[in-house]
């Protein structure tokens, strides 16, 4: 009966144990971003260079990751100050266009999944926003309701926005560096 025991015990544990760290090894894209700005950009996402850890990682979040020259894919979790972006914060992103076919910009709850909101409306993209006189966009992100190009992240706990990039002209590829991403810009938070 102990014999029996032990190696029960010895069974929960690896299965324990096992599970837990490939769960812990998937959970993040790990530390092969690239900064821009608010912005974190993923070189390998997408690529036939991703090692199988990234693709699990990808793989987990739901992604159906394209290749560079199909798609550039950034995530936003700070603002522009470095802050955590926060759903009881508001936010005005500033942007400019893409050199691209199509772009959109989309508000994530920390699940991966969209904030829920009685408008349905979780992003904006290069067809349906708004654009300012000079061809510019401002989008805000915010619990209350704004005018213009308004995507509600009401609630609490952080959030991340994705910016999809399609179809990138090879000059935007040649050079991320000189592209010029949206800005965030905290307005106000709740807690001041």
């Amino acid at each position: 009966m102990n014999r029996l025991l032990y190696f029960g015990s010895a069974i929960v544990v690896a299965l324990v144990l096992g599970t837990g760290s490939a769960w812990w090894a998937v959970a993040g894209f790990g530390s092969d971003a690239v900064r821009y700005g608010s912005w974190k950009f993923y070189p390998l996402v997408g690529s036939s260079a991703a090692s199988d850890l990234l693709r699990a990682r990808i793989a987990r979040a739901g992604l159906l990751a394209l290749n560079e020259s199909e798609a550039i894919y950034f995530i936003a979790d700070r603002d522009e100050e470095g802050h955590e972006l926060r759903r009881d914060c508001a936010y005005r992103l500033d942007g400019q266009e893409l050199d691209a076919r199509w772009w959109s910009i989309t508000a994530y709850a920390k699940d991966l999944h969209l904030i829920p909101n009685a408008l349905d409306r979780y992003s904006y993209n290069d067809v349906n926003v708004a654009r300012e006189p000079d061809g510019g966009y401002v989008i805000h992100l915010s619990g209350s309701p704004r005018d213009g190009n308004w995507i509600p992240t009401g609630g609490k706990g952080a959030f991340d926005l994705a910016l999809r990039v399609y179809d990138p002209a090879p000059a935007l590829l040649g050079d991320l560096d000189a592209v010029e991403l949206p800005r965030i810009v905290r307005e106000d938070c709740a807690d001041r």
